[in-house]
């Protein structure tokens, strides 16, 4: 599924250019969906000939200036952003859109071009994420699109910030590895969103690694993925004394000298094993999926 640009997200008044508190949340905005993008390789964005047109020919709207280019955060924001596009036919007649968007921008024809793109999508039933700019964000509720020679229209999703993309990301399937191979490009980016997306960014306390043996566990596991991810998150961002007490169940080996935390809970109890390293580093062992929690002891 591809997503729309609103076009308050990609333009912006001379007036509002000019004042750099308002730029420089115009940038950050616009830069929070490109780098979420770009970074887990999210989706495309949907363009036409005639949105391409307003943003090249004269007059021209920020950020979209040749001179612009001289700022390095918008010369990467360009190459983010046309290295995404995919070229779509616009509809001869724009859709209706309410609420009404804010218009921010002095060209106000891209409007018209983007319902135009819209009304193309609703025409081939295309699923599509909304990302939005600062002035057309909700706080409840969605956008609604209609027109008079279609019913219904497909489904889009709102996106208000950069990180709303992390709760569309499927991190199992996406980003548990398959092979060993995989395993460092893989693993902890998907580490990355389940902290970001579901521990609210909370920063880890330990430096970590893992070993081949455990990387040689993880992959084979098939069914406690997600589950693998949030323990090991967990572990990293709780202290000794707070995942002791929580359902990891955190405690030390004295037979094999190792520490376990538990991943799922009874009956499976799946767990992994870990060490401690130099300096605050956690050395995650071996992960025993379910029927082995009893392996290792």
């Amino acid at each position: 599924m591809n997503a729309v640009f609103e076009p308050s997200l990609l333009f912006i008044s001379d007036e509002s250019w000019l004042d750099e508190e308002q730029q420089d949340a115009f940038l950050e905005h616009l830069m929070s969906h490109l780098n979420t993008i770009d970074k887990y390789d999210l989706t495309r964005i949907w363009w036409t000939e005639e949105l391409q047109r307003v943003l090249v020919e004269m007059p021209q709207m920020h950020p979209w200036y040749g001179s612009d280019l001289r700022n390095p955060i918008i010369s990467i924001l360009h190459h983010q952003f046309y290295s995404r596009t995919e070229d779509f036919v616009e509809d001869a007649f724009p859709c209706k859109m309410a609420p009404a968007l804010v218009s921010n921008y002095s060209n106000t024809t891209v409007l018209e071009h983007f319902l135009k793109l819209i009304h193309a999508l609703v025409d081939y039933e295309e699923d599509f994420y909304l990302c939005v700019g600062l002035a057309n964000r909700l706080l409840n509720g969605n956008y609604s699109f209609s027109c008079d020679c279609h019913d219904k229209t497909p489904k889009h999703f709102l996106l208000n910030q950069g990180k709303d993309w992390l709760q569309y990301i499927d991190v199992a399937a996406q980003f548990f590895p398959s092979t060993i191979e995989e395993f460092d490009d893989k693993f902890e980016l998907g580490m990355e969103i389940v902290r970001l997306r579901d521990f609210e960014g909370k920063p880890y306390l330990f430096d970590f690694e893992f070993t081949k043996k455990i990387k040689k566990s993880i992959v084979k596991e098939k069914k406690y993925q997600i589950e693998i991810f949030e323990a090991v998150v967990r572990k990293l961002i709780l202290t000794p004394e707070e995942a002791g007490k929580s359902d990891l169940k955190d405690e030390f080996l004295k037979r094999s000298k190792e520490y376990r935390f538990r991943v799922t809970q009874r009956p499976s109890s799946t767990r992994i094993h870990y060490d401690l390293g130099d300096e605050n580093q956690l050395i995650f062992l071996e992960y025993y999926g379910e029927g082995e929690h009893d392996d290792g002891l």
